[in-house]
């Protein structure tokens, strides 16, 4: 745990404590600070799924699809640590006929995971995977590699914020802020990314768009909103 980190843990575990009752006089303010990156990392959750008569068959076809999946994640540069084929699992089929449940064979089942730095090989990724019939892609994410450090230095900025707000206003009551007694990471706090949940603006879809690309990864706010306590003494 990095020391902006700690801080945050400690005064968070200490918050039930110093906020019950302060013993002195106080101001009490809030600060905001944000910072839009461009995603860097693109991140693919893909379904591999066939059904057939036979177990044995089922199984044997099915280990022929997933690597050929990973041969094309690895083939487009993807690094083995951040590529993982997991949930396997194979069993009964079962689907509805009549309103009655029928066995109809076997199916089996796999989700790979990869993170992809390099967009240049969206489309032929897309392509290549559009080609296997019993691929579908569940979800494509995009994501910034150095999050936690843009992070880190939102909070800082948050911090600084809070206290420029509270010495100016100690100051116009004729008061020094003295030392900080809470502090304080406000819900809502965190990375907000426009490319997974929310539309984008027409200007930041244009602004990151490759010429020739259909990739369009926008921008991620993040952003923080910290309270803060100081006590407040006389000049």
């Amino acid at each position: 745990m990095n020391k902006l980190g700690f801080l945050f843990f400690l005064v968070f575990v200490s918050l039930p404590l110093l906020s019950h009752e302060i013993n002195q006089p106080h101001i009490a303010v809030v600060g905001s600070a944000k910072k839009q990156v461009v995603p860097d990392v693109m991140t693919w959750s893909i379904r591999v799924e066939n059904r057939g008569v036979q177990l044995a068959d089922v199984s044997k076809k099915h280990s022929t699809i997933v690597k050929d999946v990973l041969k094309i994640a690895d083939n487009h540069g993807v690094k083995k640590d951040k590529l993982q084929a997991t949930g396997m699992s194979f069993g009964e089929n079962y689907v509805y006929r009549n309103n009655s449940r029928v066995k109809e064979g076997y199916i089996a089942s796999t989700t790979v995971f990869f993170e992809l730095s390099d967009f240049a090989h969206y489309e032929s990724i897309w392509q290549a995977l559009s080609k296997i019939r019993e691929v579908s892609v569940d979800r494509v994410n995009y994501d910034y590699s150095k999050k936690r450090e843009a992070r880190d230095q939102v909070q800082i900025n948050a911090l600084k914020n809070a206290k420029e707000k509270a010495k100016s206003m100690a100051l116009a009551m004729g008061q020094n802020l003295g030392e900080v007694l809470v502090i304080q990471e406000l819900a809502g706090s965190g990375v907000q990314n426009p490319a997974n949940r929310q539309q984008f603006t027409e200007s930041s879809l244009m602004a990151n768009r490759a010429p020739g690309s259909s990739v369009s990864p926008g921008s991620l706010t993040i952003e923080t909103t910290v309270k803060l306590i100081a006590a407040l003494v006389n000049k």
